[in-house]
């Protein structure tokens, strides 16, 4: 498997990630992916790394696993394509 094909395959776990999160979290999805995203973006920085990357090596050195792989995840999906927000006032 190459390269390109490894992350296409990575970033489509981000998303059923994203999904599963959105389900179980509903109304607290938006606060906890923030907080994940903002460990992100700062690892993404601090190591000059793009958000794939970073994420992986969150993950890893961490050794994450279940609800905190998940939203980590999914925060890395809101990073590369945040999610349609409902219009003011639309119900959720």
């Amino acid at each position: 498997m190459d390269h390109h094909e490894m992350a296409i395959k990575i970033t489509a776990q981000f998303y059923a990630a994203r999904d599963a999160a959105k389900a179980l979290l509903e109304d607290r999805y938006e606060l906890r992916t923030k907080q994940y995203g903002a460990i992100i973006q700062g690892v993404s920085k601090d190591y000059r790394l793009d958000t794939v990357a970073a994420t992986l090596k969150i993950a890893q050195d961490c050794h994450m696993e279940g609800g905190a792989l998940m939203l980590l995840l999914a925060a890395a999906a809101e990073i590369l394509e945040p999610s349609a927000q409902a219009p003011v006032g639309s119900p959720k």
